[in-house]
C-alpha cells in the first residue's frame, strides 16, 4: 500500500507538470516551417530546406498544405512563370513571402490561369489568397487579367508592387475584411484596385498609380481608405452603386481626369467637423471633386479647389442648395484655409438647346474585344483622355422609359459647352437585363438599336471612356457594345 501511495504521488507531480510546460508558449520557430523556393532548384529532388529548395510556388503550396502547422514560403530572386499552375491558391494561415524589405524588387511571379465562380465567368488571376494567408514583399503582375483575387477571405497584402496586369491589380469581392497595406500599384490597365459586393477592406499607405482608375468602389463596399497616394491615374478614386467608402488623409493628385467621382447613391465619408478627413485633392487636371447623384457631400476639413468641385457643398454653414447642380467657382481655396471669397455658381447642365439626341437610325454595331499584350511585352501606359470634351447631357429616344435626364461623361472645360458632341455610346444587347444592370450601373436606361430594345449605358466624345465602361460591364457578367454616333 505504501508503494501505491508514492506511486500515485509520483504520477501525480508529472501531470502537474505536463500541465505548466503546455501552458507555456511555444518557440516560434516550432509554430511555422520555412519552405524555400528558388529558381536554382528542383521541384524532384528538393526538399524544401535552404540547401535542397523547390523550384515553383506550385509544389511550395502543395507541401504547405500537407503540413499540420502554419508555414511561410520564402521565395528568393528570379521570375517564376514556367511551371506554375495558375492560379496560385495559398492555404490558410500561409505566408508566401519574397523581400518585403525592397517591396518585392526582384521577386516576381507572373502569369495566370483560368478561374470562375458562380456569377463570374472567365476570369484569369495568377494568385488566390485563402482567409488569414498573407502575402508579403513580391512583385505580381498578369498581362491577361488580374494580379490577385479575394472573395469571401480575409488575407493581409503587405509590402507588394502589383504591376502591369490588364485587369485590376487587386479585386475584392464579396464578404471580405482584407487588409491591403504599403503596396505599390503602376500600369494596371482597368484599376489599381476594385472593391464591390459587401467588402469592407482597409486600405492604407499604398501607392496608385497609372491605372484607368485608381480605385474602383461598387455595390455595398465599405472600405476603409487611408495614408494612401493616388496620382497619375486617369480618375483617382471612383464610387458608384451604393458605395460607403470611408476616406482619411489621402493625397489624390496629379490624375489625368478627375480626383473623385461619385455615381448613383454611393454616399463616400469625406470627414466631419470632429472627425475631419484632412484629404487633399490637388492638381487634377479635369476636376478634383465631382458628384454625379443627388447627394450633399461634407467637405470641411479637406483641402481642394473650389474651381474643380461639382458638387452640393456642406461646410459648418450650409448653403441653400439651388434648383439645380452648381459648381463653386472662386479662387484657388480650401475649407482649410480661412476666410474663402464668396463663390458665384456656374450652371453644370446646359440649356435645352444643348441637349443631344441619338439620331436614328443608328450606324452598324462594333464589339470591342481586348487583346492584352504577351508576357515578354512590357505593360502599355493607360491610353490619353481628350480632356477637351465637356459633359454631355442625353435623354433617351422618344417614347423611351427614363425619370431624368443624366450625366454621361465628366465635366471638363465649361467654356466649351457648346462645342461638346457624343461620338461613341456604350449599349447592351438585351434589355431585359436591365434591373440587374441598374444595380451596378444606375445611369443606364432603356433605348433602341434599330429595330431592337437594348439599354443605354453610356455615351462619350472619346472612346477611351467608352472602352473603360465596356471593361467594367464585361466584369460585371454582361455582353457590351460600342457604337459609333454620327
Amino acid at each position: 500500500m505504501p508503494i501505491n501511495r508514492n506511486i500515485l504521488a509520483f504520477s501525480a507531480a508529472i501531470h502537474a507538470v505536463s500541465i505548466i510546460l503546455v501552458g507555456m508558449p511555444r518557440p516560434a520557430i516550432a509554430q511555422a516551417q520555412m519552405i524555400h523556393v528558388s529558381i536554382r532548384g528542383s521541384d524532384r529532388l528538393g526538399n524544401g530546406s535552404m540547401q535542397l529548395p523547390f523550384r515553383t510556388v506550385t509544389k511550395a503550396i502543395f507541401q504547405a498544405s500537407s503540413l499540420a502547422s502554419p508555414s511561410m514560403i520564402q521565395l528568393t530572386k528570379g521570375t517564376y512563370s514556367l511551371g506554375e499552375v495558375f492560379p496560385l491558391r495559398v492555404p490558410p494561415g500561409v505566408i508566401l513571402r519574397g523581400d518585403e524589405a525592397n517591396q518585392g524588387a526582384g521577386v516576381i511571379i507572373m502569369g495566370g490561369g483560368a478561374f470562375s465562380q458562380p456569377e463570374l465567368a472567365n476570369l484569369n488571376v495568377t494568385i488566390l489568397p485563402s482567409d488569414r494567408s498573407e502575402l508579403r514583399g513580391i512583385t505580381i503582375t498578369n498581362p491577361k487579367g488580374y494580379g490577385i483575387w479575394v472573395t469571401n477571405s480575409s488575407p493581409i497584402i503587405t509590402g507588394n508592387r502589383l504591376i502591369g496586369s490588364s485587369q485590376a491589380g487587386i479585386s475584392i469581392i464579396g464578404n471580405s475584411n482584407a487588409l491591403v497595406s504599403n503596396n505599390h500599384f503602376s500600369q494596371n490597365r482597368s484599376a489599381g484596385i476594385s472593391i464591390s459586393g459587401s467588402a469592407s477592406p482597409t486600405l492604407r499607405g499604398n501607392i496608385i498609380q497609372g491605372s484607368a482608375l485608381g480605385i474602383d468602389i461598387r455595390q455595398r463596399a465599405t472600405p476603409q481608405i487611408s495614408d494612401n497616394q493616388i496620382r497619375q491615374n486617369q480618375t483617382g478614386i471612383l464610387a458608384q452603386a451604393s458605395a460607403r467608402p470611408w476616406l482619411r488623409q489621402n493625397r489624390v493628385e496629379q490624375n489625368h481626369q478627375s480626383g473623385l467621382i461619385v455615381l448613383g447613391d454611393a454616399s463616400p465619408d469625406l470627414g466631419i467637423g470632429a472627425d475631419p478627413g484632412k484629404n487633399i485633392f490637388r492638381g487634377n487636371l479635369s476636376i478634383d471633386i465631382q458628384i454625379l447623384g443627388s447627394q450633399t457631400l461634407q467637405l470641411e476639413g479637406n483641402q481642394y479647389d473650389r474651381v474643380k468641385v461639382q458638387t452640393k457643398l456642406t461646410t459648418s454653414k450650409p448653403e441653400i442648395a439651388p434648383t439645380i447642380p452648381t459648381i463653386q467657382a472662386n479662387t484657388r481655396s480650401s475649407s482649410l484655409i480661412p476666410a474663402p471669397v464668396q463663390p458665384k455658381t456656374i450652371p453644370i447642365i446646359p440649356p435645352p438647346s444643348q441637349i443631344l439626341s441619338i439620331p436614328q437610325p443608328i450606324p452598324k454595331s462594333s464589339v470591342v474585344r481586348i487583346s492584352p499584350k504577351s508576357n515578354d511585352q512590357p505593360p502599355a501606359p493607360p491610353a490619353q483622355i481628350d480632356f477637351s470634351l465637356p459633359p454631355i447631357t442625353m435623354t433617351p429616344p422618344p417614347g423611351a422609359m427614363v425619370n431624368r435626364p443624366i450625366i454621361i461623361a465628366p465635366v471638363a472645360r465649361a467654356q466649351n459647352l457648346a462645342q461638346s458632341s457624343a461620338r461613341f455610346r456604350v449599349i447592351v444587347p438585351d434589355q431585359q437585363q436591365i434591373e440587374a444592370i441598374r444595380k451596378s450601373f444606375p445611369q443606364a436606361f432603356p433605348s433602341r438599336q434599330g429595330d431592337r430594345a437594348v439599354v443605354q449605358v453610356g455615351a462619350f466624345g472619346d472612346r477611351n471612356l467608352a472602352n473603360l465602361l465596356v471593361q467594367n460591364l464585361v466584369r460585371e457578367g454582361f455582353q457590351a457594345l460600342i457604337e459609333p454616333l454620327p
